[in-house]
């Protein structure tokens, strides 16, 4: 059975951060900084489980408009966000920050059921109908054309980053088209 939630304790924590790290490496956000932005929105990472076994999740994460801007801008480097840059009042722009599974689970498709979920909980997070904008780096060909599927566009090439890694964008007007984009 495949259930998908948020993380319950700092073990699940633990296990899901060396998964990210797996597939991330040296790109991966420092554990220490991924735990301060876990305890500042608990409800941003979403855990993908096969029966009681964590193999893989994904988070979003709620910026202001300012760090989105800086983000952006490509001045800022993922890892430097900080919890106080998130935004907890009305969210209408996300930084996708991770999506990944356990080498031993990946060509079991289980990516789709992460996005749908993932689209789903920005869906719950924006309290009004308003323009929602979704970040994302990419550090795969695969990963790109998983975002190219869902809308995204490329706003900035990597060697404008300091990431160094490109970083996509997707617009969706309303709520609604951000169910549309995954079909739900």
């Amino acid at each position: 059975m495949i259930s998908i939630r948020t993380l319950h304790n700092e073990t699940e924590f633990l296990r899901l951060d060396s998964i990210y790290k797996d597939c991330f490496g040296d790109s991966s956000v420092p554990t220490e900084r991924q735990k301060q932005w876990w305890k500042a929105a608990p409800n941003h990472i979403l855990a993908l489980f096969e029966h009681e076994t964590l193999i893989g999740g994904t988070s979003i994460w709620a910026l202001r408009k300012e760090t989105a801007n800086r983000f952006r801008s490509g001045i800022v480097l993922e890892r430097n966000i900080k919890a106080s840059d998130f935004e907890t009042i009305n969210p209408s722009c996300f930084y996708w920050s991770d999506l990944a599974i356990a080498p031993e689970f990946r060509e079991k498709n289980y990516s789709q059921l992460l996005i749908q979920k993932l689209f789903l909980h920005v869906y719950e997070l924006v309290h009004e109908e308003t323009e929602i904008q979704i970040l994302a780096l990419i550090y795969s060909k695969s990963g790109q054309a998983v975002l190219q599927k869902l809308g995204f566009q490329k706003l900035k090439d990597a060697t404008e980053m300091a990431d160094t890694c490109d970083l996509w964008i997707a617009h969706f007007p309303t709520k609604n088209d951000l169910l549309s984009a995954v079909h739900l």
